[in-house]
């Protein structure tokens, strides 16, 4: 299992997000951190070990792998059209 850290700037996303969609980023979050690869994710094109995965319609986690150290730092939590 991944340890998952949350930058500081996404804590204030995170706050942000409806309470439905909250506990669907929560979920999606133990998903991650079980299996980064899940279903659901994607790498991102032109970036070497950053992820997106879809929780929510619209709403998007994006991450960053360290394999070697088994951590995952959540960089950007929020709907597509604000992240990308």
């Amino acid at each position: 299992m991944f340890v998952v850290v949350v930058k500081k700037s996404v804590e204030k996303q995170i706050k942000r997000l409806p309470d439905r969609i909250y506990n669907k980023f929560v979920l999606a979050v133990d998903t991650i951190a079980n299996n980064p690869y899940a279903h659901g994710s994607k790498k991102m094109q032109g970036y070497e070990n950053r992820y997106r995965f879809k929780f929510d319609v619209g709403y998007r986690i994006i991450y960053l792998i360290e394999k070697d150290i088994l951590k995952i730092v959540i960089i950007e939590v929020g709907p597509r059209q604000g992240i990308y």
